[in-house]
């Protein structure tokens, strides 16, 4: 089938853009924004387009410090077009190609509604993870794209509307085959890391396995004034997690840049969101990909800790740090698994 994109000149592999490289139905391309105001909300929004599922998706998900989160996702059929990337409510602009998306949202029954414009701060930065294979069948190979921003515009959670003037945000602009599903990890623990500072912010991927021995270690330092990113290549942590409830509180992290420079950085939670809401979760039925032609939402109390219970896993923790002394604002995004370091409970499969 040819579709809109087959006009550009950017074709990669000898066949139409509706067919991808892989033919497992875990293949996507992604976009996944963050915005966060630790005193605030922190929100993600995301847009998902499957090829092999026929399917586009988007979602939202937000939390405020009283403990309410608020999440909705949405599916169309890829028949209706790839353009514009909307389904349901929401709808993703690509204004100017790494430098501006807009966002909007219309009034819905999740109660979550947003008309917002995310500008880059600095230049995109690529990690590649390593390709994971099992039974020599690949499982796992994508590309990843962070690069941080700030949003300007009107948001509305329920009966609360924020105006946005240069909230820090963070994009993760993703494709690539996760056949191996998302949400909690079995075993491990991952830490993505985007911090916030008065003209730099810190970007790091680190995920190990349960014996402690790393598989990613990947990052960079951007600055804003030129949009000059360095990378960075040593790396630590010591991160605090509470037993019963698997949440992290706090992490110490330890960088060093390509260019010398050390960073020191401690992070301490103000609250979480969490991505089961947008269907980060290893259940089939309701994974990411999978929903159908449908619109789903929900309101947790997260002042209840059964609910928590039931939502725990991969968390966005909306974060206060401190490093080299001075004071910023961002995310840690987390899942742990069966750990040598880090114990916690058993794992709550979802």
């Amino acid at each position: 089938m040819i579709v809109e994109t087959d006009d550009y000149f950017c074709h990669q592999i000898v066949e139409p853009h509706s067919r991808v490289l892989y033919n497992d139905p875990s293949w996507a391309d992604r976009a996944y924004i963050t915005i966060s105001d630790a005193n605030r909300f922190g929100m993600d929004v995301g847009v998902s387009m499957y090829p092999n599922n026929n399917a586009i998706e988007t979602y939202a998900i937000a939390s405020t410090p009283a403990g309410t989160q608020r999440s909705f996702r949405a599916s169309r059929d890829l028949s209706e077009g790839r353009f514009p990337l909307s389904a349901g409510p929401s709808r993703f602009d690509i204004v100017e190609p790494l430098k501006h998306w807009k966002l909007t949202c219309a009034e819905n029954e999740s109660g979550i509604s947003y008309d917002l414009d995310f500008r880059a701060r600095a230049l995109p930065y690529e990690i590649r993870q390593p390709e994971v294979r099992k039974a020599n069948r690949i499982i796992h190979t994508d590309v990843y794209v962070f690069q941080p921003g700030r949003v300007d515009g009107t948001l509305t959670l329920g009966d609360q509307t924020f105006e946005l003037d240069g909230v820090d945000a963070h994009r993760d602009r993703t494709w690539g085959l996760r056949a191996a599903g998302e949400g909690i990890l079995p075993h491990g623990v991952l830490a993505w890391i985007s911090a916030d500072f008065d003209g730099y912010t810190l970007l790091a991927h680190i995920r190990d396995r349960g014996d402690d021995v790393p598989q990613v270690r990947d990052g960079a330092i951007s600055y804003h004034d030129t949009g000059r990113v360095v990378p960075i290549v040593e790396f630590d942590h010591d991160m605090e997690f509470d037993f019963d409830t698997r949440q992290m509180i706090r992490g110490r992290f330890t960088f060093a840049d390509a260019e010398g420079k050390k960073y020191d950085l401690e992070s301490r939670t103000a609250f979480r969101i969490y991505l089961s809401g947008a269907g980060y979760v290893t259940e089939p039925k309701r994974r990411r990909g999978r929903q159908g032609n449908s619109f789903w939402h929900e309101t947790w109390d997260l002042n209840d800790p059964k609910v928590v219970a039931a939502v725990e896993g991969l968390n966005d923790n909306i974060s206060h740090f401190t490093c080299n002394g001075e004071e910023g604002l961002g995310v840690v995004e987390t899942s742990l698994g069966e750990h040598v370091r880090y114990k916690a409970a058993p794992l709550n499969v979802v």
